[in-house]
């Protein structure tokens, strides 16, 4: 019987998903966008909330 997965490779599988539908998301907005959108960052719903809270702040690459 095949070793079942982790929950360490569960939460890799995941990231890989999600980093995956965020290019397909940004790419097709920022051509929308004629690529005035490179400046714009992709956060989910919970980290944008949090920062415009206050409770986190971006990284210093991501906010120039």
């Amino acid at each position: 019987m095949a070793d079942k997965r982790t929950y360490a490779q569960r939460a890799e599988t995941i990231k890989r998903a999600v980093s995956k539908r965020r290019k397909n998301v940004r790419t097709p907005a920022i051509e929308y966008l004629g690529g005035r959108g490179q400046n714009c960052i992709l956060i989910c719903a919970n980290c944008h909330r949090e920062a415009h809270a206050g409770i986190t702040q971006l990284p210093a690459e991501t906010s120039e």
